[in-house]
């Protein structure tokens, strides 16, 4: 763009014809200049690191029915809580259960969170589906196997914050994270969620956009 201008202006010393009178009828030619060499540049566009991230989450759950089938039951317990008076009497006290939304798998985190907060035994207290000791654990696996991700999605929806800088070491730490899981935890949920990283989330390595971001981050400068 600077060499655009600075062309221009060695064209207008050259000829001091061009008067005010031109600029008026025919427009500014810098304005016109540079929205040519806007026009040749190339549009880059990305996608939303966070829905991928939630899309990576839905592979994992597909192939992982022991989970999908806990989480629904979670589920329906949250729902019945507002509709019953006498859940509501019991779990005076208690944190407020939260909602899932239809497509954020930090929502449904939160449900969870929110459940396991809550003592076995008033939980069976509730005319309502049953969360067996098994299942509860299985939801703390859960908790435990998906807080990458929650850290993630919060790190590229922050407000007021550059974040795109963070997008390949959110990736990165991801990758790392599972792994060490992988020794934890044996089961179709981890297997997935790392061939889904790789399979989603390794384009943004190769995007000019998040290198160049990561580069100008002056947070990853060595000291």
């Amino acid at each position: 763009m600077h060499s655009v201008y600075l062309g221009w202006t060695l064209q207008q010393e050259s000829d001091q014809s061009n008067s005010e009178d031109d600029i008026e009828n025919y427009g500014d030619p810098i304005f016109e200049l540079e929205d040519d060499a806007l026009a040749l540049l190339p549009l880059v566009r990305s996608s939303c690191f966070a829905y991928t991230l939630q899309l990576v989450v839905k592979d994992g759950l597909n192939k992982a029915n022991i989970f999908s089938k806990v989480i629904s039951k979670v589920s329906t317990i949250v729902s019945h809580v507002p509709k019953s008076t006498v859940a509501t009497d019991v779990l005076i006290g208690e944190n407020r259960l939260q909602s899932s939304g239809p497509t954020r798998c930090n929502s449904q985190l939160l449900m969870i969170k929110s459940i396991l907060k809550v003592d076995q035994d008033k939980l069976n207290a509730l005319y309502t589906t049953k969360l067996a000791a098994y299942e509860r654990n299985t939801l703390r696996d859960f908790v435990e196997i998906l807080s990458p991700f929650e850290e993630a999605t919060d790190i590229a929806q922050i407000e007021n914050r550059v974040s795109s800088s963070l997008v390949i070491s959110c990736k990165r730490g991801i990758r790392g994270q599972l792994s060490t899981l992988r020794m934890k935890y044996s089961n179709a949920l981890i297997k997935e969620l790392a061939e889904s990283v790789e399979r989603r989330l390794t384009i943004y390595e190769s995007e000019d956009t998040y290198t160049t971001a990561s580069i100008l981050d002056p947070r990853f400068k060595l000291k």
